[in-house]
């Protein structure tokens, strides 16, 4: 009986997880490095947009530096 209903499972777990990719998940460092990159190329798109001096590009960046690393933090401390 037991090995049926072991049989059983395994076959169910097999159907259910047939055509799901196994992903990887990003580590919480990779994830605030990323961030980091995606932020810094909006930047500087936003001031080539807008047509910004360096001084004002400049404290965009470090605001939403600011923004992305507190973001990153917050995320790291609350996943674990």
């Amino acid at each position: 009986m037991v090995n049926t209903a072991n049989a059983e499972g395994r076959v169910y777990r097999a159907e259910r997880s047939h055509g799901k990719k196994k992903r990887r998940k990003f580590s919480s460092i990779m994830a605030m490095v990323l961030g980091a990159i995606v932020t810094i190329e909006i930047m500087i798109m936003g001031a080539m947009v807008l047509k910004l001096d360096f001084h004002s590009a400049d404290r965009i960046a470090l605001a939403l530096g600011f923004m992305v690393l507190y973001s990153g933090v917050v995320i790291a401390l609350a996943d674990k």
